[in-house]
C-alpha cells in the first residue's frame, strides 16, 4: 500500500490540516513521511533600484518561514510516532512536488475550501500537481479533522478510472480495517435529453436501462469487494452525481475517486464529477490517476 507519503507544506492552515490527515494515515499504515517545503523563485516581484537591497532579506525570511513550517510537521509527526524526513528545496512548487513524488506512493495536499477552491481550480499548486502527478493525491480541505479512516466511500460508474480507484480503495480499506460504501448515481433522462423528455414514454424505459447499467456496475464492484475480504454495502441513487456523492460523503471519512489522465483532468477543470466532489466535499478526497 502506501509506505512513503509526501506532505508538501507552506505553513498555512490548510497545509497543516493536510499534514494532520496525512500523518494519521501514515500512522495507521506504518508509513514514513517526507515533509517538503518549496522556496519559489522571487521572479514575480517588481524589481526596482530601491527594492533590490531587500531581496536577500526577503529570501532569508521566506527560508526561515519554510523551516518553521517543516518544524511544525516534524513536531506533529513525533507526537503521532511517525518517522518524518524534512526537506526544503528551491524551484517551482508543483514541479518539485511532482518530481519528489516519484520517490513516494502518495501525495497529501490541502485546499482552502470554497473560496480557496476557486483559486485552486484556476491554477494553484494543488491543481498543477493533479495535472501532472502519476501518483495518487489526497486532497484535504481546510478545517478537515484528522480522524481515523473507518468508512470509505467509493463512487463508481464502471469506467476504467473508477475501476482503478475501486481497486486502490479496497486495498486501502483492507489495510485500515475500514468498511466500504459503493455508490452509483443514475443522473436520469433529463440530464441527457432535457426537460422535454418527460413528455415521452421512452423516458421510463431509458431510466430503467440506466438503472440496470448502474446495478451491473455495482454488482461487479461487490464481487471485487468480496474477493478483497472487505465489508461493503452498495447504493443505487438517482439525481445529480456531484450532489449525491457530496451528500453521501458526510457519513464517511474518505472519498476515493479516479480521473482519466490529462484529458480527464481537463474535463475535471471544466466541471466533471470529480472536480465537483473536490469542490464540495467536507471530507478528504483521494484522487487516483489512470495514467502511469
Amino acid at each position: 500500500m502506501y509506505s512513503r507519503i509526501l506532505i508538501p507544506t507552506d505553513g498555512s492552515g490548510c497545509s497543516e490540516a493536510a499534514a494532520r490527515v496525512g500523518l494519521e494515515l501514515a500512522k495507521a499504515l506504518a508509513a514514513e513521511v517526507t515533509a517538503l517545503h518549496v522556496l519559489e523563485p522571487l521572479t514575480n516581484l517588481v524589481v526596482t533600484p530601491a527594492s533590490i537591497p531587500y531581496y536577500s532579506d526577503l529570501e532569508r525570511d521566506l527560508q526561515v518561514a519554510g523551516q518553521t513550517a517543516l518544524s511544525k510537521v516534524e513536531e506533529l509527526a513525533r507526537s503521532a510516532g511517525v518517522v518524518c524526513h524534512a526537506q526544503q528545496e528551491t524551484g517551482r512548487a508543483a514541479e518539485v512536488i511532482v518530481k519528489r513524488a516519484q520517490e513516494h506512493d502518495l501525495i497529501v495536499m490541502g485546499t482552502h475550501g470554497y473560496g480557496g477552491l476557486d483559486r485552486f481550480l484556476l491554477g494553484s499548486v494543488a491543481i498543477s500537481v493533479l495535472h501532472r502527478s502519476t501518483k495518487p493525491v489526497l486532497v484535504v480541505r481546510e478545517g478537515a479533522k484528522a480522524d481515523a479512516i473507518r468508512q470509505i466511500l467509493l463512487p463508481t460508474d464502471g469506467s476504467q478510472a473508477s475501476q482503478k480507484a475501486l481497486g486502490q480503495g479496497l486495498e486501502l480499506a483492507k489495510a485500515l480495517g475500514a468498511s466500504v460504501g459503493l455508490l452509483y448515481v443514475v443522473e436520469g433522462v433529463y440530464h441527457y435529453l432535457g426537460p422535454e423528455a418527460a413528455m415521452y414514454a421512452v423516458a421510463e424505459d431509458l431510466e430503467a436501462s440506466f438503472k440496470e447499467i448502474g446495478q451491473e456496475a455495482l454488482d461487479k464492484a461487490l464481487e471485487a469487494a468480496a474477493g478483497a475480504g472487505v465489508q461493503v454495502q452498495s447504493k443505487l441513487a438517482l439525481g445529480k452525481a456531484v450532489d449525491q456523492i457530496a451528500e453521501e460523503a458526510k457519513a464517511y471519512d474518505l472519498v476515493v475517486m479516479g480521473t482519466h489522465g490529462r484529458s480527464g483532468l481537463n474535463r475535471l477543470l471544466l466541471g466533471s464529477v470529480t472536480e465537483g466532489v473536490i469542490r464540495r466535499s467536507e471530507k478528504p478526497v483521494l484522487v487516483i490517476p489512470v495514467r502511469e
